[in-house]
């Protein structure tokens, strides 16, 4: 190449020299010479004219090189300009990932700072939504909370175009409850993993990104947000989303746990107030007990002592009656109190039921339809028979009178396993196997302040004369005091029902023993140190005794009672003593008496057991008890059953 450039500047150069030449020998008017001075004017011309060819040419090479290096710059510079524009879009791009995750961050820190004061779950939700269509940029956001059957969606937050999407149609709730982790799609009608029914979505939002709100026991529902683009979303955007559904999920355990804890305080609270109750009813009921045992036995020891035609005997047994009556009503007190001596056996449940149906089919009326189901589940329980004949009668009554128009009142029972946490009542009954007798009726039903209660004595919604109050209270006494509980559910209109759990008991139902009644009085001339409190209930036993032939040394209290012991020169063959005594009780008088007479017999008497705790048996089977109040025959035959028996001075626990 610098070849052919060299050749063509000398041919050039050689032209120019010809031409010049030329032209200046042959000028006009000049004769042709050629002098030495034309001569040097040629070689000159011969010479400069090939270098400054030379000259230009290395210049132009020159002035190509700086062209070449000027384009190479400019391409660099123009390569350098794309980096730079590069790295700051790229720059942006981060900058714009910064602000949006930071304006995220300050919405899902103020989000949960809504979650710690009681401002309702129902308002967390909807921020929570709210907050989604703003960082998001969705058409929709949606919290979807899962009916408590498990079985569909209840939308209970929304925020944007209601109309935009319609996700509860779609499988995505249920498929994300499946997986349990968020989930991402990007075009509804492409999607595989779930159902889609298109033709109900034509105009809904191609694309979506779901979370679920996970409780500690189960899941409450689905936080879904819809776009109106396909592959809208990121997995930023996803990441996002699920930190919401975990506020969310806290916000939901919170508001359960607040609710369990206040639901907790009430029944602690309630239960104090019963506790409370129950020991007013016990000890006003153990007072009318010892005034019952005077009254009624001294009524009946005056009247065997008036002739048959004699008016006053039949004032007498007009009193003796009232009586009966007023036993029955502290009788009430006493198991609403779970202080009442109960003779508990082993027996099947719905055996006794069954027996009873006709008369409670007498106690409904024939405007009620009783309808029993009783399983081949057991039902063996451990409980006093005619206690549960009183819990069938009452919750029969109670039906019939919340059914003036008729109805149907079910009776059922079934075997269930109960925890902790069985039901919404939170039982205090230990972990088990337990019988469940339901009783429930069409009636008018009950509100929550009258389901409070209920239990109460003494509270009724009858009219005045038409119920004493008792009937439910006793119900909740007896199954305390059984070692089970009863849970009532109920709403206006609706009917109610109650739940009754009885443990279950391994063992064969005790066969009823069956005594021939008797009026028969036997004597005797046994020595029986008598200790009681109350005078005129040690006076009463004391002239039964007597009259009976009996040699009785009374004692006020246990101290007086060890006292006379000490003193009596002759064996003492039997001692009846009051339970609860001020100072030293009965239990502890026999232990004391036991160790001087090691045959003594033994005869407890009282009116309830103050100490007994919940669910043991107010009365061991091992001892005689003596309930209170008791007429005359009944001391002397239970007296001369003890003595001609085997029994020895054993004090009942828990009595």
């Amino acid at each position: 190449m610098a070849f052919s450039t060299g050749l063509r500047s000398g041919l050039l150069c050689a032209a120019l020299v010809w031409l010049y030449t030329a032209y200046y020998l042959s000028r006009p008017g000049q004769p042709f010479s050629y002098t030495a001075d034309d001569a040097f004017r040629v070689m000159a011309l011969a010479l400069v004219l090939p270098a400054t060819v030379l000259i230009v040419s290395a210049l132009r090479g020159r002035l190509q090189r700086l062209v070449d290096e000027q384009t190479a710059c400019s391409e660099e510079l123009t390569r350098a300009n794309f980096r730079i524009e590069s790295e700051t879009a790229q720059r942006q791009r981060i900058e714009e990932q910064l602000r949006i995750r930071e304006q995220r961050q300050a919405a899902t820190m103020q989000l949960s700072q809504m979650v710690l004061p009681d401002l309702g779950l129902d308002t967390i939700m909807q921020q929570a939504t709210t907050i989604l269509t703003a960082q998001l940029g969705t058409s929709v956001a949606q919290v979807l909370e899962l009916q408590p059957d498990g079985y569909g969606f209840t939308l209970r937050a929304s925020s944007g175009d209601e109309g935009a999407a319609d996700f509860l149609a779609t499988g995505l709730p249920s498929y994300t409850l499946t997986v349990h982790e968020p989930v991402l799609v990007k075009d509804f009608h492409r999607e595989t993993r779930f159902s889609f029914p298109q033709a109900e979505h034509t105009s809904g939002d191609p694309s979506a990104i779901s979370a679920p709100i996970e409780g500690r026991e189960r899941s409450y529902g689905v936080l879904i947000a819809g776009g109106a683009v396909r592959g809208q979303f990121q997995p930023d955007d996803l990441e996002f989303l699920a930190g919401i559904a975990q506020i969310l999920a806290f916000a939901v355990e919170k508001d359960r746990s607040e609710a369990e804890l206040r639901q907790r305080d009430e029944q602690l609270r309630q239960s104090h107030k019963m506790d409370s109750v129950g020991r007013l009813a016990g000890g006003i009921a153990h007072d009318f007990n010892n005034l019952l045992t005077v009254m009624v036995g001294f009524s009946e020891l005056v009247r065997n002592t008036l002739d048959g035609g004699d008016q006053r005997r039949e004032f007498l047994t007009q009193t003796l009656q009232a009586g009966e009556r007023a036993t029955w009503l502290v009788n009430q007190l006493l198991a609403f109190s779970r202080q009442q001596p109960l003779n508990p056996v082993v027996l099947d449940l719905k055996l006794v039921l069954q027996d009873m149906e006709k008369l409670l089919q007498r106690v409904l009326g024939e405007d009620i339809e009783l309808k029993t189901h009783f399983g081949d589940s057991p039902t063996i329980v451990r409980a006093d028979p005619g206690q549960i004949e009183q819990i069938a009668l009452n919750l029969a009554a109670n039906a019939r009178d919340a059914m003036p128009s008729g109805g149907r009142l079910t009776i059922k029972t079934s075997l269930v396993y109960l925890d902790r946490s069985h039901g919404q009542e939170q039982s205090e009954v230990p972990t088990g196997a337990y019988v469940q007798l339901v009783v429930a009726d069409t009636g008018h039903g009950m509100d929550e302040s009258t389901q409070g209660r209920i239990f109460e004595p003494f509270f009724t919604t009858k009219e005045v004369g038409k119920g004493t109050g008792l009937g439910l209270s006793t119900v909740y006494g007896i199954v305390q005091q059984s070692g089970g509980d009863i849970e009532v559910s109920s709403e206006p209109g609706c009917g109610t029902t109650f739940r009754i759990h009885l443990p279950l008991v391994d063992a064969p139902p005790t066969r009823p023993e069956t005594t021939e009644p008797t009026n028969a009085v036997h004597y005797g001339n046994e020595t029986i140190l008598l200790v009681e409190d109350e005078p005129g209930v040690r006076a009463l036993a004391s002239a039964v005794l007597q009259t009976l032939g009996y040699q009785v040394l009374e004692a006020s209290g246990g101290h007086e009672a060890l006292t006379r012991a000490v003193r009596h020169e002759t064996p003492i063959d039997m001692v009846i003593t009051d339970l609860v005594m001020p100072g030293m009780g009965g239990r502890e008088v026999v232990k004391q008496l036991a160790e001087r007479y090691p045959g003594l017999r033994v005869l407890y008497m009282s009116g309830f057991s103050p100490d007994a705790p919940i669910g043991q048996r107010a009365v061991d089977e091992q001892v005689a008890f003596l309930a209170k109040p008791f007429a005359p025959l009944e001391l002397a035959q239970k007296v001369r059953e003890v003595l001609d028996s085997t029994r020895r001075s054993e004090a009942p626990s828990g009595a």
